[in-house]
């Protein structure tokens, strides 16, 4: 899982953030109930408190009660305003908004695993593009 999160902290990660051990986050973006990639993303913000707003239309639904063509609206942690340290992972709006595709692991009305359970797609897949790279060991 180091390798596969961080090459999305590449993309989405602002720097100097606090992790979990890959392994808790992988665990966590494993038990998502709700998997899909969207297209026509938009995202607005951040507000004064470091909080985005993404929305987009559902291309494919993995798992969970979305169907294709609904549309996602989530407020997100983007910006580190107060600078705190912990397991939150914060997302880089400007990231977000040049991805042609984001698949979201979801959990509750948020993205699983404190942010970790997002990617950036060219295309949507014909299955889920995150596999888990901890098995245990």
């Amino acid at each position: 899982m180091i390798r596969g999160l961080a090459a999305g902290c590449v993309i989405w990660c602002s720097p100097a953030q606090a992790m979990l051990a890959p392994c808790v986050y992988d665990g966590m973006i494993g038990s998502a109930s709700d998997v899909v990639q969207i297209v026509e993303i938009e995202v607005d913000g951040p507000d004064a408190e470091g909080f985005c707003g993404l929305t987009g239309v559902v291309a494919r639904s993995f798992r969970g009660g979305y169907t294709v063509g609904d549309k996602v609206a989530l407020v997100i942690a983007c910006a580190n305003v107060n600078n705190l340290v912990g397991a939150q992972i914060y997302l880089d709006p400007e990231g977000m908004r040049s991805a042609e595709v984001i698949e979201l692991h979801l959990i509750g009305s948020g993205i699983a695993a404190y942010g970790a359970g997002m990617f950036s797609l060219p295309t949507p897949t014909d299955r889920v593009h995150w596999q888990t790279e901890c098995r245990g060991d």
